[in-house]
């Protein structure tokens, strides 16, 4: 077994530039853990490039007005700020996504700002569209009185949207659009993260990856953007004329995302697991070999960023 260190500073030595994760890495949900943000802030002092690479529809600039507003600036806190919907946004300027026509129906909470300035059109009828994107998955509360069965798995958010922890709710839309033949675009593929609800509680909920891969093991053809996928990094890698390297670390919590997308990109992998998605698989009962299937190539583990 790998040596676990107790948090980042006892490495960081041995990186020059950083990608981090949010959500489980220095964001609980509700908070900054303890410590996260100084120690994002001393190696930014070092001179070194440290670029948040979130599995987030929203824009980049959104996500860090988002996060000044709690208390985390560029320039102090990290240098860049990469998402997830950036890269979809920018293929989908650049007409690079392999959809017929140019209609697209939003599964889930309406976010459609990755479509603003280019040739797609917002439908509100699956029926008559050529795609359909897979946004935040929330339900409305009339929506989830429609799934009475399933109304311990709904927990208000504090927009006031419905997150579930179950993915059951969702499959009858998805055969339906599967029967549509429909292509599903997803811009974020993690399969559940750790919210807070409107009382400041944390869930794991069910988030668009999941709906995705659902949608795929039904035969459904998806296109999708963010870690894991290689199109992300190398997204981040021209806007930011950036050379992949050893030298180079990636820090999440969520091995499927995370590590794998660092390991596909040509970079190491820094895991956090005693935060985040890997916490609550580790509370599960799962092993760290389980969670990796035993692949630790390129790969240091940490506690955590920094104090729990």
């Amino acid at each position: 077994m790998q040596q676990i260190y107790e948090n980042f500073a006892e490495i960081a030595d041995k990186f020059d530039n950083l990608f981090v994760d949010a959500f489980g890495v220095f964001w609980n949900g509700k908070t900054f853990y303890d410590g996260s943000r100084e120690i994002l802030a001393e190696q930014v002092k070092k001179g070194k490039k440290v670029i948040v690479l979130s599995n987030t529809p929203e824009l980049s600039v959104d996500a860090m007005q988002s996060y000044a507003q709690k208390g985390m600036t560029e320039g102090e806190h990290y240098t860049n700020f990469v998402t997830s919907g950036d890269a979809i946004h920018n293929a989908l300027l650049n007409d690079s996504i392999d959809i017929k026509g140019n209609k697209i129906y939003i599964l889930g909470a309406k976010n459609t700002k990755i479509f603003n300035d280019t040739k797609y059109q917002i439908v509100s009828n699956p029926a008559e569209a050529d795609a359909f994107y897979t946004g935040i998955p929330q339900f409305t509360e009339e929506e989830v009185e429609e799934h009475s069965l399933y109304a311990d798995n709904f927990y208000r958010s504090p927009q006031g949207l419905y997150d579930s922890t179950a993915i059951e709710p969702f499959i009858p839309e998805l055969k339906k659009l599967y029967r549509l033949g429909l292509t599903a675009i997803n811009a974020n593929p993690d399969f559940r993260a750790n919210e807070g609800d409107e009382y400041g509680d944390i869930h794991t909920v069910i988030r668009p990856g999941l709906i995705a891969e659902t949608y795929r093991k039904m035969g459904g053809k998806v296109i999708e953007f963010g870690k894991p996928h290689k199109n992300i990094y190398e997204y981040a890698f021209n806007l930011l004329n950036f050379t992949p390297s050893f030298s180079t670390a990636m820090i999440g919590d969520t091995y499927r995302t995370d590590i794998k997308g660092a390991q596909n990109a040509g970079i190491n992998g820094v895991w956090c697991i005693e935060t985040g998605i890997t916490a609550k698989e580790l509370q599960e009962g799962k092993t760290l070999e389980e969670i990796s299937g035993g692949n630790f190539e390129n790969v240091y583990l940490i506690k955590a960023l920094a104090c729990k």
